[in-house]
C-alpha cells in the first residue's frame, strides 16, 4: 500500500514570514534557521510563493560555492571580468532592471561562496528587496550571512522539530487511523521530531511489514 505524506504545515511560523515581506519600516524578510530536514526550504518556498510581486530563487551549494557569485548566475547574468565592487552593483542593477516588485529566495545560505553572501547582504542592507533566506543549524555560515540577523536585517524564524504530540498527529494523518502509545513513543524517539527523519521511519517501517512472515507456512510473503 502506498501512503500519500503531507506537505508539513507551519501555519504560525509561515504568518510570521509572510508579514516581513511586508514589512517596509523593519526587517524585511527573514532568516530561517534549524537543522535539516525540519522545513525550512518548504517554509521559505510557501512564503515566497505567497508574495504578490515576482519571485526570484537561488541556492547555495557545494559545487557552485567554488564560483564567485555562482549561486546568483543565472539571475543576475555578470559574466565580464570585473572588480568585486563592479560585480556587485552590476548584479543589484541587473536584477531590477525592470522596476517590478520581487521577492528573493535563497535557500542554503551557508553554502554560499563569499561574494554571493556580500551580495545578499547588501540587498538587504540597500533594501532591495525583500528575502526569505535558510540556513542549516550547526554549519559555518558566512559572517555576511549571521549579520543578516544579528544586525537586525531580518527576522530570524528558528524552526525546532516536532514534539511528539506533533509528531504522532502527522503519522496519524498519514496512517489513517490511531497509533499504538508504543509504536508512538518508538517512531518519536527514533526520529527525534524531525520531519524528514519521521517519515524516513515511517515509510521504513511499512516497508519492513510489507514483507511478513505468513502464519503456518514458514515462508515469507510480500503484501502490496
Amino acid at each position: 500500500m502506498v501512503f500519500a505524506w503531507p506537505t508539513v504545515n507551519r501555519d504560525d511560523e509561515l504568518r510570521t514570514v509572510v508579514s516581513t515581506l511586508r514589512n517596509r519600516r523593519g526587517p524585511w524578510g527573514a532568516v530561517l534557521t534549524g537543522e535539516a530536514g525540519v522545513g525550512k526550504t518548504t517554509l521559505a518556498r510557501a512564503a515566497v510563493g505567497a508574495f504578490a510581486g515576482e519571485r526570484r530563487w537561488a541556492a547555495g551549494t557545494e559545487s557552485a560555492r567554488a564560483v564567485p557569485l555562482g549561486a546568483f548566475a543565472h539571475l543576475v547574468g555578470v559574466s565580464s571580468p570585473m572588480d568585486a565592487a563592479s560585480v556587485l552593483r552590476a548584479a543589484r542593477e541587473h536584477l531590477v532592471a525592470d522596476g517590478a516588485d520581487i521577492v528573493i529566495g535563497v535557500d542554503d545560505a551557508h553554502l554560499l561562496d563569499r561574494l554571493s553572501a556580500t551580495f545578499v547582504h547588501q540587498l538587504a542592507v540597500n533594501r532591495i528587496a525583500p528575502l526569505v533566506v535558510t540556513v542549516r543549524t550547526g554549519e559555518p555560515v558566512p559572517d555576511a550571512i549571521t549579520a543578516l540577523w544579528k544586525d537586525n536585517l531580518l527576522t530570524r524564524v528558528e524552526l525546532p522539530p516536532f514534539t511528539r504530540a506533533e509528531a504522532v498527529s502527522l503519522v496519524e494523518s498519514v496512517l489513517g487511523g490511531p497509533v499504538e502509545e508504543s509504536s508512538a513513543n518508538r517512531i518519536f524517539v527514533m526520529s527525534e521530531g524531525n520531519p524528514l527523519f519521521l517519515r524516513h521511519v515511517v515509510e521504513g517501517a511499512l516497508e519492513a511489514a510489507r514483507c511478513v512472515r505468513s502464519p503456518g507456512s514458514g515462508s515469507s510473503a510480500a503484501r502490496p
